[in-house]
C-alpha cells in the first residue's frame, strides 16, 4: 500500500513535470513567433528607414539644385541694364511716356518679379518636403530603435524560458 501510495506520487508528479515542460516548450514556441513577427517588423522599419533617408537626400539636392537656379536667376536679372526713369534723358522722358520699351521693361521687371516669387515659393515647398522626410526619418529610426529594444526582451525571455524548460526536463528525469 505505501509503495503503491508512493508510485502514483511519481507518477503524478511526473505528470506535472510533462505539463509544466509542455507548457514551457508552447510559451518558447509563442515566444520564438513573437521575434519572428518582430525580426519582420523590423525589417520592414528599416526599409522604411532607408526609403525615407533616400527621400530626404533627394529633397535636400532638390532643395540645393532650386536655390542655385534662384541665385542663378537672380545674379542673370540683376546682370541685365533696365533703364530707369532717373538715368533716361528728360526730353526722352517727357517725350516717350507711354512709349512700348519702358512698358516691355515694366513688365519684364513684374515678370522677374513673378518668376522670382515662383522660385521662392518652390523652393519653400521642397524645404517643407526635406522638413516631412526628415521627420520620417526620425520617428523611422524611434521605431526601429524601439522594436530593436523587443527584440532583445523577446531574446532575455527565451532564454529564461528555455532554462525553464532545461531545468524541467532534468527535474522529471
Amino acid at each position: 500500500e505505501g509503495l503503491r501510495d508512493q508510485v502514483e506520487e511519481g507518477e503524478n508528479a511526473v505528470r506535472v513535470l510533462e505539463k509544466q515542460v509542455s507548457d514551457l516548450k508552447r510559451a518558447v514556441d509563442e515566444r520564438s513567433n513573437d521575434v519572428s513577427a518582430e525580426f519582420v517588423k523590423a525589417c520592414q522599419l528599416r526599409e522604411q528607414l532607408l526609403v525615407a533617408q533616400e527621400e530626404a537626400a533627394s529633397s535636400q539636392r532638390r532643395v540645393k539644385r532650386l536655390e542655385r537656379e534662384l541665385h542663378d536667376e537672380v545674379e542673370k536679372r540683376l546682370s541685365v541694364p533696365h533703364q530707369s526713369q532717373q538715368d533716361a534723358p528728360s526730353h526722352s522722358r517727357s517725350a516717350h511716356r507711354d512709349s512700348p520699351p519702358r512698358s516691355f521693361e515694366e513688365a519684364e521687371h513684374q515678370s522677374a518679379l513673378r518668376d522670382n516669387q515662383l522660385l521662392r515659393n518652390e523652393v519653400d515647398a521642397y524645404r517643407m518636403e526635406l522638413e516631412a522626410a526628415r521627420l520620417r526619418v526620425s520617428t523611422a529610426r524611434q521605431e526601429a530603435d524601439t522594436c530593436k529594444v523587443e527584440m532583445e526582451e523577446s531574446r532575455v525571455l527565451i532564454k529564461q524560458l528555455q532554462r525553464e524548460l532545461l531545468t524541467a526536463g532534468v527535474r522529471s528525469a
